[in-house]
């Protein structure tokens, strides 16, 4: 089946931007070396975390969490902890030291590290003023 030409010359365009932007493909090649190194770092440190914890299967939950594993989609943070005996918030700190570690930003199972102050300031008012 032949295609049909567009009638575009989109060999033109590519030796137009290679000659705009001569260091185009190192700054690409750079770019994927920073980003596999980046990937490296964070399987590195997953990986020991796991590995070196004296519960794994809760660690390696609170990895999955940390990088939005699709497995997890439509499970909340509560029934996640349910089966280690845990609660939410021990989970969710469990995942903020995680992020912290590996300094990665909070998932989209994560309240923000605004938030959480947020929450937190809010508590200690309550305390003291209870006080």
């Amino acid at each position: 089946m032949k295609e049909e030409s567009v009638g575009f010359d989109y060999d033109a365009v590519d030796r137009s931007i290679s000659a705009l932007f001569p260091d185009a493909e190192e700054i690409r090649h750079t770019a994927q070396r920073e980003a596999m190194r980046g990937m490296r770092h964070v399987f590195d440190s997953a990986l020991a975390n796991i590995f070196n914890s004296p519960n794994p299967r809760f660690v390696a939950l609170q990895w999955l969490i940390v990088i939005d594993s699709p497995t997890l989609r439509g499970v909340s943070i509560t029934e996640m902890a349910k089966p280690f005996c845990r609660t939410k918030q021990a989970l969710s700190k469990g995942c903020r030291d995680v992020c912290e570690k590996a300094k990665l930003p909070p998932s989209q199972y994560m309240r923000s590290l605004d938030a959480v102050e947020s929450y937190r300031d809010r508590q200690n008012e309550k305390v003291r003023k209870a006080a």
